[in-house]
């Protein structure tokens, strides 16, 4: 379907849609179903080949523009009544619509894909000002207390992005940077930006990254580049093995009251920020004074971890400054990281699921939680074995001193024989069903954020252990989760719950991620850099009576208080009603009109979803 300008250019619909209209100006405009406007295309009268959009309808758009690597990149947000410059080159889509309004400005008569000579400059963007001009100005979001909170989420109930339920990246970033560190596994980095204006102001950045298709991270080097008022700035991908990845995803920032340290399950780009659920953990800490302590757990572990990256010089000592002239003591968390590596001897403890092992057994879970079950809720699963599976649950099922079990004495609590070396009441692994990725606000996209092949989600052995999303109690049923978290509960008498613990980190389930003992228990490999923290009452509690309780670096000092759960886990752990093998193909449209025409859903190689 071409829409003609009278300027010689067109609209091209990529799939073929029943609401557009030429209006009676000579511009364009799309009139949605039920004559709901959503946008309107009014080309500037002595501009070839340009046009005003503006976004008309409740849902805003999402502007993407075609750059010299072939790739069609993030440009800008526009909300209702929002209007920018569009260009040949430049494409819009209605959020989470993207495979069912998906609209292209091209110059008339050329084809589908523009050739070289058509392709605007890169990074051309004629609708806002270079990133070096970018206010300074504080975000004007509220100011949430630290602690876990959930990502804000588009096209969810209003209700569910308020207080812990809506924390936003752009409310965290404030101004006044000195020194930066950005981590994570894919990052958008104008993206970036553009939600977290304040990062463009800040004197030193290192990025580090795990990005490893062509070009992305040129295109993160090229947007720190043209950021003008950054000091200066340095892009780093740590060393992994041939099968690992630097999988982490956290900020800190030093900012002239003291450090801030965000810890999220979110990569930094905008579809993981806006469209998903996503956890996210922050809190700040002040410089240290005649009082503190020398060496706190918390910032024991971020040095190991720190070190683990081997980040350059001058930034490996400036990290290292940061964290040794900051006060970490009232750390309301603990920290569980992983790193590359056979680590052996003491460091055997120090990473990935023996951490939590340890951690387990330091702060003594109460016996009542013996038999609580065990919560395992991630976005990608590997190639797992029942063996090591039992050496994964032995360090998340440690209770108090004596009741500790090995792997080899995993058994089914009650004398439970059917279930097996581990109880199904013991694991409750939770993973979308194939009905909830298709009913979600993003539909069949969704999926490409919760691999998990056919090979890996159909073992006979897993089959006991499936649980759905559910996700209601936050708003969040159709908002597919690329949260990781982990965690085990009592029901109790009241009906409500009980948490000895709970965990929010980048780790998914997989050997690569959390690692695996060998050499008779005495080493643990790891192939992949991943950071998470362990939320306990006790560090909570003393958190609460700690001197820098509510400490701020940006934001007023508010009261503290316990944060409450974010929902009941009655909605992670409702079993399927047929735990079967993923489908094979998926032919039935999404909630947004896709099916797989346009994504290649249930496919081997891609998704693998429980029915």
């Amino acid at each position: 379907m071409d829409l003609t300008c009278p300027d010689n250019s067109v609209v091209r619909v990529d799939r073929e849609l029943h609401f557009g209209r030429a209006t009676p100006s000579g511009g364009l405009q799309a009139v949605a179903e039920a004559s709901r406007k959503q946008f309107a295309l009014t080309p500037i009268v002595g501009v070839h080949l340009a046009a005003n959009l503006q976004s008309l309808g409740q849902n805003s758009l999402i502007i993407e523009r075609l750059q010299g690597d072939a790739v069609w990149h993030y440009a800008e947000l526009l909300e209702t009544g929002d209007c920018t410059v569009v260009t040949p080159g430049s494409r819009w889509f209605i959020e989470s619509r993207q495979a069912s309004s998906l609209f292209v400005l091209q110059q008339r008569y050329a084809t589908p894909t523009l050739d070289h000579a058509e392709r605007p400059l890169k990074r051309a963007r004629l609708d806002a000002q270079p990133l070096s001009n970018v206010s300074s100005a504080s975000s004007q979001g509220r100011p949430l207390q630290g602690g876990f909170a959930l990502l804000c989420a588009r096209e969810i109930p209003s209700w569910a992005n308020q207080g812990q339920l809506g924390a936003s990246l752009q409310d965290l970033v404030g101004p006044g940077l000195e020194w930066a560190l950005i981590s994570n596994y894919m990052i958008d980095m104008p993206w970036l930006f553009s939600a977290c204006p304040n990062l463009c102001h800040a004197k030193n950045i290192i990025v580090v990254h795990g990005e490893k298709a062509p070009g992305r991270a040129e295109s993160i080097s090229e947007a720190l580049r043209e950021c003008s008022s950054i000091g200066s700035y340095k892009l780093f991908a740590p060393f992994t093995f041939q099968f690992g990845c630097h999988h982490s995803k956290y900020m800190i920032l030093q900012y002239p009251q003291g450090v801030r340290v965000i810890i999220t399950t979110a990569n930094f780009i905008y579809c993981d920020c806006n469209g998903k659920t996503q956890g996210i953990w922050w809190q700040d800490f002040p410089k240290k004074d005649e009082s503190s302590p020398a060496l706190s757990p918390f910032q024991g572990d971020m040095l190991e971890y720190l070190g683990c990256l081997r980040l350059p010089e001058p930034w490996c000592s400036q990290a290292r400054l940061l964290m040794t002239t900051h006060d970490f003591s009232s750390a309301r968390v603990a920290l569980v990281a992983s790193a590359p590596g056979r680590h052996s001897g003491t460091s055997v403890n120090k990473f990935g699921h023996m951490k939590v092992r340890g951690l387990l057994k330091r702060y003594q879970v109460d016996a009542k939680f013996r038999d609580a079950p065990f919560v395992a809720q991630f976005s990608s699963i590997g190639s797992l074995n029942a063996k090591w599976l039992e050496e994964f649950c032995c360090s998340f099922l440690q209770c108090s001193q004596g009741q500790a079990k090995s792997p080899a004495k995993l058994q089914a609590p009650r004398g439970d024989k059917k279930a097996g070396p581990l109880a199904t009441e013991h694991l409750q692994i939770v993973w979308p069903t194939e009905q909830e990725v298709r009913n979600s606000t993003e539909g069949w996209l969704a999926g490409a954020s919760i691999p998990g092949t056919v090979k890996n989600t159909c073992k006979e052995f897993l089959r006991p252990f499936w649980h759905r999303w559910g996700g209601a109690a936050a708003g969040r049923q159709r908002a597919m989760p690329h949260m990781k978290s982990y965690l085990r509960y009592l029901t109790c008498a009241d009906s409500s719950f009980e948490l000895p613990w709970a965990l929010v980190t980048s780790h998914n389930l997989s050997i690569a991620a959390w690692g695996q003992l060998q050499v008779n228990n005495q080493q643990l490999s790891i192939s992949h850099y991943e950071l998470g923290v362990m939320i306990l009452p006790c560090l909570e509690a003393q958190y609460l009576r700690h001197r820098h309780c509510n400490f701020s670096c940006t934001f007023p000092e508010s009261s503290g208080q316990l944060v409450q759960p974010l929902g009941s886990p009655e909605d992670t752990v409702q079993l399927y009603a047929r735990p079967t093998c993923p489908a094979q193909a998926v032919t039935a449209p999404d909630a947004n009109g896709l099916d797989s025409n346009g994504i290649p859903v249930g496919s081997n190689h891609m998704y693998g979803f429980v029915q």
